[in-house]
């Protein structure tokens, strides 16, 4: 099978799984930050898909942009867990990511800013899931069925691969092509088992996670503006 038609599937599966995990988690409240971020997910699988199999050919290669986004969303779907509403202020984060799209023919300088953007979110939600989970052992029994370790795991390996991936893109014109795609290919593999694991795992502790919010002091994660 050609690479890019295997990378293509690949990005359609995510995209399934992602508009399906939307339609799982979009009438629970406390899954708002999830249903943002797989939206974003979607909307970056669509464009994976155009520039790879080049339908639209005019356009610049815009999908480096919307790393921007996975940070801010994943630090969203953490805090909206812990302390319930967080305020229509938390949006002001994700503005980089649309200033960003007139300059996306800039894809070096794109893909330098999203890494270190997405490193630093990445590093502020593991900060607040170590805070959630020190006040939770003091606070409540059932620890093991509602701690967050689980999701700061996949949020440093998804930071991991997906930087790595960034890396790559941006010698892209330096690799041979096999090896350029075959890194494509192994990194999209990553990223689908990454958010089945999200879903498959939210999906079944959802009982105890709708009651997180409010079980600990939220006046300690209010270290970012809402």
């Amino acid at each position: 099978m050609d690479l890019v038609i295997l990378v293509s599937l690949l990005n359609a599966g995510t995209l399934s799984i992602a508009i399906l995990g939307c339609l799982m988690f979009v009438s629970i409240p406390a899954y708002r930050g999830v249903c943002v971020l797989l939206s974003l997910v979607s909307v970056t699988s669509i464009a994976n898909m155009f520039e790879d199999l080049q339908i639209f050919r005019e356009l610049h290669l815009i999908s480096p942009v919307f790393v921007l986004g996975y940070g801010p969303a994943f630090y969203f779907t953490v805090k909206r867990l812990i302390v319930g509403p967080v305020g229509h202020r938390i949006l002001w984060h994700f503005l980089p990511m649309l200033l960003l799209l007139p300059f996306s023919a800039y894809v070096q300088q794109v893909i330098a800013i999203g890494t270190l953007w997405r490193v630093f979110y990445a590093l502020l939600t593991l900060l607040l899931i170590i805070q959630f989970n020190q006040q939770l052992a003091a606070r409540r029994s059932d620890v093991f069925d509602v701690s967050l370790s689980w999701l700061g795991w996949l949020i440093g390996v998804s930071t991991l691969f997906n930087a790595l991936d960034l890396l790559r893109l941006n010698f892209q014109p330096d690799l041979p092509y096999e090896i350029n795609m075959l890194c494509y290919a192994a990194s999209s593999v990553i990223f689908f088992v990454v958010l089945l694991l999200l879903i498959l795992i939210l999906n079944s502790r959802r009982a105890g996670l709708e009651t997180l919010a409010g079980s600990t002091n939220a006046e300690i994660f209010a270290f970012v503006d809402n």
